[in-house]
């Protein structure tokens, strides 16, 4: 099972109202070309590295997937990683826009992301709340200077909801949902995850007494 993350395309890449995915089920000696709906990014314009996999979580685990990074700023091959490593030149292709160029506030992803090479990374910012709702981990100034405008927690760099009133967009529904976690057993063998979670809808839940 072949899982991309943050992207989508058509099950029938020709036919425009085929159903949209973002993972395919693939059998030995099958291949697929996944055309990618919106390009690099998506229609959100998403930055940072998207992982593409395996969603059988054995093979995950042993290595059976890698990143597709997305960079926000041009890379003209004179660029480095936070560890030293350089990055090679990149261009846009003939169709795209230009991106923007680098500058001090503005160094390219993953150069503006608060961490240090080698240790464990740090929580993001603004993402975790302590028990009187005040934000634990606030964001560096590099960090804030590349928020896109109108940020919130858990969407700070990526606008994921470029569409946001009725006037913008037509036919606009809203979908209230509850987090319910509760035993998942998933064969007949017992294999099982004692704490899994489901989403349903708000209308479709109540408590039980």
């Amino acid at each position: 099972m072949f899982h991309l993350h943050n992207h989508q395309w058509r099950l029938e890449a020709q036919n425009p109202v085929s159903t949209i995915i973002d993972s395919i089920t693939i059998s030995p000696q099958e291949c697929y070309t996944l055309d990618i709906l919106y390009g690099a990014g998506s229609r959100n314009r998403v930055i940072g590295d998207v992982i593409f996999h395996c969603h059988l979580y054995p093979h995950f685990h042993e290595g059976m997937w890698t990143l597709w990074r997305i960079h926000d700023r041009l890379e003209d091959g004179s660029g480095k990683l936070p560890d030293g490593t350089p990055v090679p030149a990149l261009l846009p292709l003939k169709d795209r826009e230009q991106p923007p160029g680098k500058d001090a506030l503005h160094p390219g992803y993953p150069n503006f992301i608060n961490g240090e090479v080698g240790m464990p990374p740090h929580q993001p910012p603004c993402g975790v709340l302590d028990t009187e709702g005040n934000v634990v981990v606030c964001p560096t100034p590099l960090e804030e200077a590349n928020f896109v405008e109108g940020a919130v927690p858990g969407a700070l760099y990526t606008d994921t909801c470029p569409c946001h009133t009725a006037e913008e967009c037509e036919n606009v529904k809203v979908f209230e949902i509850a987090l319910v976690q509760a035993k998942l057993t998933y064969n007949r063998y017992g294999w099982h995850d004692p704490e899994g979670r489901f989403f349903v809808l708000k209308g479709n839940y109540s408590v039980p007494r």
